[in-house]
């Protein structure tokens, strides 16, 4: 799955099936971020809040007999574009600063006359 940086409600859906569940770990680029008794209903997480980049997300889901079976997701974060029409407040502030530089100038050289 693919979204852009800062978008929420990002969730990976498995639906596994097995007649005797037992258990499901779920690891984020080889790390468990996820470990707990599975009992045959979907499992969903939730993955927000990533930072722009590519994760790896294996779910492997086991039953009573100790079988298992994973599956991999791929989740790719892109940057969200600049805000178009935002306002310059910095640039903003340069130009005012240059502003009352000016004046300040201005009313120093007539005063000197």
């Amino acid at each position: 799955i693919s979204y852009e940086e800062g978008s929420t409600e990002n969730n990976i859906t498995w639906n596994p099936s097995d007649d005797n569940p037992y258990n499901c770990t779920i690891t984020l680029n080889g790390i468990v971020v996820f470990s707990n008794i599975w009992d045959g209903s979907p499992i969903t997480i939730n993955v927000d809040g990533l930072s722009p980049g590519t994760y790896i997300y294996i779910c492997t889901v086991f039953d009573t007999a100790g079988n298992n079976v994973s599956d991999t997701v791929t989740v790719t974060v892109t940057e969200a574009p600049e805000e178009d029409g935002e306002f310059p407040w910095l640039l903003a502030g340069v130009g005012i600063g240059i502003v009352f530089a000016l004046i300040a100038a201005a009313l120093i050289f007539f005063k000197k006359e």
